[in-house]
């Protein structure tokens, strides 16, 4: 391939001359590689898109939905893309993920191969059927293909749901590039136009810092970032044969966190139709503005700035900014705080995007009324209490941690969770009990009250069982035999073919069957779909309160066997935090004085 040698660099006309010679973006590092059998065009605000072709979807990975966050632009809310400077933007490699050190099992799946500030792109999968073989023209030399006329805008075909996937990492880590997440099979099943997109993290996408009123003082940006990349759905999701008045948004994790945002929020609330909740933890609680604040002046100390200096700050390197970020996981900025060891760049209450704690929210009935499906893994607390316990825990460190995070409500707590010394009273492990009531406390019972408050009847609940036949992926030994937090990423994408793994039989129907649940709700609202038109019958799923009985609800157990109606999961445990009344209430005993002092 030849190649532009060019001195003058800052001669950008002479740069996009040459890049149009030779088929190069003069933005682009690399040069497409003209083939008709696979690359496909489709067009949008900014100008064409030329993506590639696989037996399943026409994919376009890397496009951008914003401007480069970088420079005087670090810390600050995205902007509008720019047009195309050259014939097309070649979308058909993968672009970096966000600034991260990421720890995620299995990272050659989960993690970016690469990353960088600049990083603000998303990927989109188009079935294969809405492609059409086309002629030559002035976008490419040669044949190849494109989104079939029909399902562009003016066609007669009906345009195609759309799923845009926040991915997880508890707001420090992943990427919507990570070969977990590609969406190639789930939109061939699933017949729906598929979006995966990254979001600024850690202290890159929530640090408070700056003066009051500016942007920087209030963080959030990897929200932002999100609604960005609904608002590029939107405007361009119809050129690639997607519906933009029937958009899913869907997560796990701090994806899900992030979805339980935007179904709180006035920003988003027009942008988006249905939502998929996959192990929300909404029982842990966000940073309020005042702490979210603290933190981050002992970061930029820790980076060697002063307080609100954003041009020092602007001026640090990533490797700088990432030592600092190393020292600030272990950061307790208030002892009432404990939790946020568990998600320590945790999104920020600032009254603008996030309103509030989402699960105060969903509980006083002040949530959007769309539809929601939502579930979780029957073992999610194993993976949290295992990653920040390496060794056993005794029953000292135990009831300790219990009367920090619940002061008055300590002895009883103990009392429904007294945990077992197994072996010699010097030998005991109080984790999985530790790791029992963190599943129930942070994800299954706030959920569950969480639907019970809301008078939406389009509300489905999941309770996923499922171990992986292929543990060894996890890395961790206290997941091996367990339904670990991400259990069900590896089957709702169903990317067994792109991994060195192999599914069981049953795995695989498991797999089948999620992703049908999951495009039927983003088709019709309703898990449950048309199946009459569907070659994989599912069991059916009824909704969360289908029988409208005082105190009744119903939830689809997910396993690889079988799928079948649970009446009533995890009742008595939930009575018992329902009654307790403490979800995410321990975010900020300053708070909580102020208002009793302010009542008094």
């Amino acid at each position: 391939m030849k190649t532009c040698k060019m001195e003058i660099w800052k001669e950008i006309s002479l740069v996009t001359i040459c890049a149009l010679l030779f088929q190069v973006n003069p933005y682009e590092a690399k040069p497409i590689q003209l083939s008709s059998n696979d690359l496909v065009i489709a067009t949008a605000y900014e100008g064409s898109i030329v993506g590639q072709v696989t037996p399943e979807a026409g994919i376009f990975f890397g496009i951008p939905f914003s401007q480069p966050p970088t420079g005087e632009f670090r810390w600050r809310r995205p902007r509008d893309p720019l047009k195309y400077e050259s014939r097309y933007w070649n979308a058909t490699y993968k672009r970096p993920g966000c600034q991260q050190v990421c720890e995620e099992p299995a990272p050659e799946y989960s993690c970016p191969a690469e990353i960088s500030e600049d990083c603000l792109y998303l990927n989109v999968w188009v079935p294969k059927r809405l492609l059409m073989q086309v002629k030559a023209d002035n976008i490419l030399d040669i044949d190849h293909y494109a989104i079939r006329d029909d399902y562009r805008p003016g066609g007669e075909s009906r345009p195609l749901a759309v799923m845009v996937w926040y991915h997880g990492g508890n707001f420090k880590d992943g990427s919507g590039s990570s070969i977990l997440y590609d969406g190639r099979f789930m939109a061939n099943q699933g017949d729906v136009i598929v979006v995966t997109t990254n979001y600024r993290l850690a202290h890159l996408g929530f640090l408070v810092q700056g003066e009051n009123g500016s942007e920087e003082a209030k963080g959030n940006f990897g929200f932002w970032d999100q609604v960005k990349t609904l608002e590029w759905v939107n405007r361009n999701i119809r050129n690639f044969g997607g519906d933009p008045n029937k958009v899913t948004i869907f997560g796990q994790s701090a994806g899900s966190e992030s979805i339980g945002v935007h179904l709180t929020s006035n920003v988003s609330k027009d942008l988006f139709h249905k939502s998929i909740m996959q192990s929300n933890p909404l029982g842990l609680p966000f940073r309020n503005l005042r702490d979210a604040k603290v933190f981050g002046d002992r970061f930029a100390e820790s980076v060697g700035c002063k307080r609100n200096d954003m041009t020092c700050l602007r001026s640090k390197s990533v490797q700088e900014l990432e030592k600092a970020y190393n020292k600030s996981l272990d950061d307790i900025t208030n002892p009432a705080l404990i939790s946020t060891l568990f998600q320590p760049w945790s999104p920020v209450i600032d009254g603008d995007i996030v309103p509030d704690q989402p699960v105060k929210l969903f509980l006083t009935g002040q949530t959007q009324n769309k539809p929601l499906l939502l579930g979780s893994t029957v073992d999610e607390g194993v993976l949290f209490i295992d990653g920040a316990f390496s060794h056993p825990v005794g029953k000292l460190v135990y009831d300790l941690l219990l009367a920090i995070i619940f002061k008055q409500d300590y002895l009883t707590v103990v009392e429904r969770y007294p945990g077992e010394c197994k072996g010699h009273l010097f030998k005991c492990d109080y984790r999985d009990m530790a790791s029992e009531m963190a599943t129930e406390y942070i994800f299954l019972c706030p959920q569950r009250k969480s639907v019970n408050s809301l008078k939406n009847n389009d509300i489905w609940w999941y309770i996923f069982n499922q171990t992986w036949s292929f543990y060894e992926v996890w890395g961790q030994p206290a997941c091996y035999h367990h339904v670990c937090h991400g259990s069900d990423l590896g089957y709702i994408f169903n990317v067994e073919s792109l991994t060195k793994f192999n599914f069981t039989e049953n795995e695989r129907g498991l797999a089948k069957r999620m992703i049908t649940y999951w495009t039927n709700f983003a088709k019709y609202g309703d898990p449950n779909g048309a199946q009459t038109m569907s070659k994989v019958k599912n069991t059916q799923w009824p909704s969360f309160n289908q029988t409208h009985q005082q105190g009744m609800y119903q939830a689809l157990q997910l396993t690889a066997n079988k799928d079948f109606v649970m009446q009533q999961p995890y009742k008595e445990a939930c009575d018992f935090w329902d009654k307790l009344n403490r979800y995410a209430d321990h975010v900020s005993m300053y708070h909580h004085r102020r208002k009793r002092q302010h009542e008094k």
